[in-house]
């Protein structure tokens, strides 16, 4: 009987051990040397803090020489190694995904080096981005006004996102008006949205459609696709009883995209190609296009 009571304890304790080592919470540690640590903390003081990591059992770093600290999630952990955040989750190539950025993180983006904009988180729910095109003055002036909110339905699986396009040039306006479903995580999802198209106050009578994916192939590396169902009218002209007489039909152009993003920590770089299966006949690959994004604000 008191065999089995020192085993029960001892078993108590280990359990207990082992529940306290796997509660410790990964943390990024960077240095002002330029040097990166992972790993778990063992103990800490006022000037000091001593950590486990996958290379080294103990090891302490004066907290003078620390840049930032960050906790790390079990999904940013692969094989041992740490991925840092996805910096362009919440849009594809230009369309946007069912995520938002958070409360006071935000981007920069330009596209095809002519398109600059930037986005910005004012809660972790509602985006606002603005985008213009320089050199453009007056009358001519291009600019976009993209708000966007964001409803996690469920966390980091499915996410859904309504929001509006809107743009002006040569004092003309024009907008859509938007919704789009993402499913999976913030590296690896594939969204699919509906819009409507306003052109000085008059609403198109049909939608536009997207279907969009990402993929993270590795740290550094994924692969994107934006593609587009547009549709158009094709107007009839015939000769009747009060003259010519016009009708029209709607068919729906497809334009799609495939790129490959370059993904670091503090900038991700789309290199890819436009195409649509009119423009494949002539040039296979389609159109060259590139994209960067730089977030700022982001812990």
């Amino acid at each position: 009987m008191k065999n089995s009571i020192i085993l029960i304890i001892l078993i108590c304790l280990s359990f207990n051990l082992y529940s306290q080592e796997n509660n410790r919470s990964f943390k990024v540690f960077k240095l002002t040397n330029g040097n990166t640590y992972l790993g778990t903390v063992l103990s800490e003081d006022a000037e000091t803090i001593t950590i486990k990591t996958k290379e080294f059992p103990q090891i302490t770093l004066r907290k003078k020489d620390i840049v930032s600290m960050k906790v790390i999630e079990s999904n940013q952990l692969k094989e041992g190694e740490y991925w840092f955040e996805n910096p362009n989750a919440t849009r594809n190539l230009f369309g946007p995904t069912g995520y938002g950025l958070k409360k006071g993180e935000g981007y920069y983006q330009n596209f095809l080096l002519v398109y600059n904009s930037v986005s910005y988180g004012f809660t972790d729910n509602f985006t606002v981005g603005f985008g213009t095109i320089p050199f453009t003055f007056g009358d001519g002036l291009f600019f976009t006004i993209t708000p966007k909110v964001s409803i996690p339905i469920v966390e980091d699986k499915f996410n859904i996102g309504v929001g509006l396009l809107y743009s002006s040039l040569f004092g003309s306006s024009s907008s859509i008006a938007y919704g789009v479903a993402t499913y999976g995580s913030r590296d690896n999802n594939f969204t699919i949205g509906m819009g409507y198209g306003n052109i000085e106050g008059e609403w198109a009578e049909a939608p536009i459609f997207t279907f969009s994916g990402m993929v993270r192939l590795s740290k550094k590396f994924g692969l994107v696709t934006e593609n587009w169902v547009i549709p158009s009218r094709n107007y009839n002209y015939e000769y009747g009883p009060n003259g010519y007489e016009s009708s029209y039909t709607t068919s729906y152009n497809i334009a799609f995209t495939y790129s490959a993003r370059l993904i670091f920590e503090g900038i991700s770089v789309d290199i890819g190609f436009f195409n649509t299966p009119e423009l494949a006949e002539y040039l296979p690959l389609g159109i060259p296009m590139a994209g960067i994004t730089v977030p700022f604000g982001r812990k």
